[in-house]
């Protein structure tokens, strides 16, 4: 009896397989939340991948305009995958990766790869 559901993958495609799946579940009644976790350079919003809050206007300020991002996320969404992250970063003006890091403390289900879990780094 776990708080949430960690669902591990090697692959894109597995990460795919596994949203499917957790659509389709929801689709069926199950009532929960799914985050997916992708590395920081994939979801990145900028053409250059610099996290230093002076080049990123993302990075920028993060903790002061994260807040009202999950707000509104956590009650309005089921399923955030990387086109979701990067639509409320970008509304938010909040790191994409860091938010999926937030989210995850709050949802149901986390979808990443197992690097994440295993990697001692």
């Amino acid at each position: 009896m776990g708080n949430r559901i960690v669902y591990l993958t090697a692959k894109t495609i597995n990460r795919k397989v596994a949203q499917q799946t957790f659509a389709k579940m929801h689709d069926e009644g199950l009532e929960f939340k799914a985050v997916v976790i992708t590395a920081k350079e994939k979801v990145c919003c900028n053409d250059t991948f610099d996290c230093n809050p002076e080049c990123c206007e993302y990075a920028k300020n993060y903790f002061s305009k994260v807040r009202n991002a999950l707000k509104y996320i956590i009650a309005n969404e089921k399923m955030v995958d990387n086109e979701c992250l990067n639509k409320y970063a970008q509304e938010y003006k909040v790191c994409p990766f860091e938010l999926s890091l937030e989210l995850s403390l709050y949802f149901d289900c986390v979808i990443c790869d197992y690097n994440y879990i295993f990697d001692p780094m």
